[in-house]
């Protein structure tokens, strides 16, 4: 299984949304994803763009969801 994940401290800054966000997209777009988590400190919310969904998280929930995949 291939997966794409971003990670930042915070995406509050606007050049570090832009970066973070574009460079996941990217990586989305090479490997065929539709979606793909921006891993931050506390941030949290859902991008969608038209075919790709992106979510931004903290840490610790990214890592809660992940421990028994």
């Amino acid at each position: 299984m291939v997966q794409a994940i971003q990670v930042t401290y915070s995406m509050q800054d606007g050049e570090t949304h832009k970066r973070e966000l574009n460079g996941l997209l990217e990586a989305m777009d090479e490997y065929q994803l539709d979606s793909g988590p921006i891993i931050t400190d506390h941030e949290e919310t859902v991008i969608v763009i038209p075919g790709k969904t992106v979510t931004i998280l903290p840490a610790w929930k990214w890592l809660l969801e992940n421990k028994y995949k």
